[in-house]
C-alpha cells in the first residue's frame, strides 16, 4: 500500500486516559486545512495593515474600509445596534 497525501489518518490524544469516544479524535488533515488557513489570514491581514498605512494604497484602503463598513451595516441591521464584540466574532467566523 502506497503512502498518499490523501490518507486519513486520526491522532487519539487522550485514549491512555479512556477516553476512546470519536469526538475526542484529532484529524490530522483537518489540523492541517486549519494551520494553512490561518497562515493565509495572518498573510492577508499583514497585507491589509500595510495598505492602511501606506500612503500610496488608496484603492486597497478604500476597499478594506468599505468590507469593515459592509460588516458593520450588517451587525446594524440584524442586532439593531453595533457592538465591536459582536462585530469581531462575525469577521471572524466569515474570513476563517
Amino acid at each position: 500500500m502506497k503512502a498518499s497525501i490523501f490518507n486519513y489518518s486520526i491522532i487519539k490524544p487522550f485514549s491512555y486516559v479512556g477516553l476512546t469516544s470519536p469526538i475526542w479524535d484529532i484529524h490530522f488533515d483537518t489540523l492541517i486545512q486549519t494551520w494553512i488557513m490561518m497562515a493565509l489570514i495572518v498573510t492577508v491581514v499583514s497585507f491589509a495593515l500595510y495598505a492602511m498605512r501606506s500612503p500610496r494604497a488608496i484603492m486597497t484602503r478604500q476597499a478594506i474600509l468599505l468590507t469593515i463598513g459592509f460588516f458593520v451595516d450588517l451587525i446594524e441591521e440584524t442586532c439593531g445596534v453595533f457592538r465591536e464584540d459582536i462585530f469581531y466574532f462575525s469577521i471572524t467566523i466569515f474570513i476563517f
